[in-house]
C-alpha cells in the first residue's frame, strides 16, 4: 500500500558581506553578517503497489509450496509407516523362522543323541546281562570249588582229629558195635561173658578219667599259683610304700550314637562309681572331647582302600572304571 510521509526542518543560513555607501562627509563601507532561519517542508510519496503485488504473488507461491510440503510430508509419513510395518513384519517373520529353524535343528540333534544314547544303553544292558550270566557262572564255579575245598578241609580235619584221638574213637566204635550187638541180638551167652570184661573196662576208664581230671586240677592250681605269684611280684615292685595323695583311675565305657540328627550319649561305670551321677559323668567326658580312634582308623582304611583301588586299575579304561565303581559301591555298602 502506498503512503506519504512529510518532513519539516528549519534551515539556518549564514550570511555576511560588505556594503559601500556613497561619499558623504566621510564615505566608506559597512560590513554586515547574521543568520537567517527558514522552515522547509518536504512531502515524500512512497509507491508500494508493485511491491505489494509481488508480495501477494510470493505469498501465493509460498502457500502452494507449503501445501506441496504438507502433502509430501503426509505421503512420506504414510510411506514410512507402511515401510516400517513391512520391515517389522519381515523382521518378526525372519526371527520366528530363525527360531523355528534353530529349534528344529536342536530337535533333530537331540533326537539323534537320544537314539544314540538308547542304542548305547541297549548295548550296556546286553553287556550287563552277559556279565551277570558270566558272574553267575563264575560264582557257581567258585562256589563249587570252595565247597570242595571246605569239604576236603572238613574231611582232613576229621581225619586229623581221629588220628589225634584214634584210641578213643576206635574204642567208641567198638563200644557202639558191642552195644548194638547186645541190644539187637539174642546172644545172651556173649553178654554174660562180656559183662565182666565190660565192668573191668569201665572201671579202668573211670580210673583213667579221674587221674586225668586230677592232672587237670593240679595244672590249673599250678597256673593259678603262678599267676598269683607273678601278680604279687608285680604289685610288690610297683607299689610305693609312702603316704601320698594321688588320683585313682577306673575304666568307664562312653557310648555316643546319632539317630536322625539326634545325638545320644551314655556312660557305663563300675560299681565303685555308683555315687557319681551318670549325666554328670557324660558331661565331663563330653567336655574332654574323647578321641574317636575308630573314625580315624576308618578314615585311614578308606584312604588306603582308595589308594589301592586307584593303583590297581586304569582310570582311562571303561571296563576298569566300571569295576572300580562296583568295588567302591560294595565297600561303602558294607561300612
Amino acid at each position: 500500500m502506498s503512503y506519504t510521509r512529510s518532513f519539516t526542518k528549519r534551515i539556518a543560513v549564514h550570511y555576511s558581506g560588505t556594503e559601500s555607501y556613497p561619499a558623504s562627509e566621510h564615505g566608506g563601507s559597512v560590513h554586515y553578517s547574521g543568520v537567517a532561519y527558514e522552515d522547509v517542508s518536504i512531502d515524500i510519496v512512497v509507491d508500494t503497489d508493485d511491491f505489494d503485488h509481488e508480495v501477494v504473488q510470493c505469498n501465493k507461491s509460498v502457500g502452494g509450496l507449503t501445501g506441496s510440503i504438507i502433502a509430501t510430508e503426509s505421503a512420506q509419513i504414510a510411506s514410512i509407516h507402511a515401510n516400517s510395518r513391512k520391515v517389522g513384519s519381515t523382521i518378526i517373520k525372519g526371527f520366528f523362522d530363525t527360531v523355528r529353524s534353530e529349534i528344529s535343528q536342536q530337535i533333530v540333534e537331540l533326537q539323534t543323541k537320544i537314539d544314540a544314547t538308547l542304542i548305547h544303553l541297549k548295548q550296556l544292558a546286553d553287556r550287563c546281562v552277559s556279565q551277570q550270566a558270566q558272574m553267575q557262572a563264575d560264582y557257581g564255579r567258585i562256589t563249587s570249588r570252595y565247597v570242595k575245598v571246605f569239604d576236603d578241609l572238613n574231611n582232613e580235619l576229621e581225619n586229623r582229629i581221629f588220628e589225634l584221638c584214634r584210641p578213643v574213637f576206635l574204642f567208641k566204635r567198638h563200644a557202639d558195635d558191642s552195644v548194638l550187638q547186645l541190644v539187637c541180638s539174642d546172644k545172651a551167652t556173649t553178654a554174660t561173658v562180656a559183662g565182666a570184661e565190660q565192668t573191668l573196662l569201665e572201671a579202668r576208664i573211670a580210673s583213667s578219667l579221674a587221674k586225668r581230671r586230677a592232672v587237670d586240677t593240679i595244672s590249673q592250681a599250678n597256673r593259678f599259683l603262678t599267676k598269683q605269684k607273678r601278680t604279687e611280684y608285680v604289685l610288690n615292685h610297683s607299689a610305693i610304700n609312702e603316704a601320698a595323695d594321688g588320683n585313682i583311675y577306673l575304666p568307664v565305657c562312653y557310648l555316643e550314637t546319632k539317630d536322625n540328627g539326634i545325638t545320644n550319649r551314655k556312660a557305663f561305670k563300675p560299681e565303685m562309681l555308683d555315687h557319681i551321677d551318670s549325666q554328670q559323668l557324660v558331661e565331663t567326658i563330653n567336655q574332654v572331647n574323647p578321641r574317636n580312634e575308630l573314625a580315624e582308623h576308618s578314615k585311614a582304611l578308606e584312604e588306603s582302600f582308595n589308594r589301592e583301588v586307584s593303583s590297581a586299575f586304569d582310570a582311562h579304561s571303561e571296563h576298569d572304571k566300571r569295576v572300580m565303581d562296583y568295588i567302591t559301591k560294595l565297600y561303602y555298602s558294607n561300612i
